[in-house]
């Protein structure tokens, strides 16, 4: 039983009921501070252009802060990397759910051992109150 388990978990921020950051902006996120292009970065997470730029002027909107800075095209190109508040916002991001990964990984090994031990209570077929079959 317990050698066939693990255990996953998933953050992301809220503000208020809003969810501004999660592990997919995290990575978007990352990889346009990586090739220092939204258009370029969004290719590489397999999502479009204008669905990136969606989630991004939603997270700045809710946040109440800019993530990216973004120069215009001309001859150089435009481009785009992190604010220094979106660099701040996602070092603090992947720091949370390293500590999160790492609470729920000793959290569930410490039930597996009071499993083993007898020291759980027998295991119930009810969920939420409810049998299950």
């Amino acid at each position: 039983f317990s050698r066939k388990l693990g255990v996953k978990s998933k953050i992301w921020f809220v503000r208020g009921n809003k969810h501004v950051l999660g592990h997919g902006l995290a990575c978007l996120l990352e990889q346009v501070d990586r090739v220092g292009s939204l258009r370029q970065a969004a290719e590489i997470e397999g999502m479009s252009y204008r669905y990136a730029w969606g989630e991004i002027r939603s997270a700045e909107e809710h946040l109440g802060m800019k993530l990216l800075l973004r120069s215009k095209g001309g001859r150089a190109g435009g481009g785009s990397s992190l604010s220094p508040e979106g660099r701040k916002l996602l070092r603090v991001f992947y720091e949370e759910e390293a500590r999160v990964k790492v609470y729920a990984d000793e959290q569930f090994a410490e039930l597996l051992v009071e499993e083993r031990e007898g020291a759980l209570p027998p295991r119930s077929s009810a969920v939420n109150g409810e049998e299950v079959s």
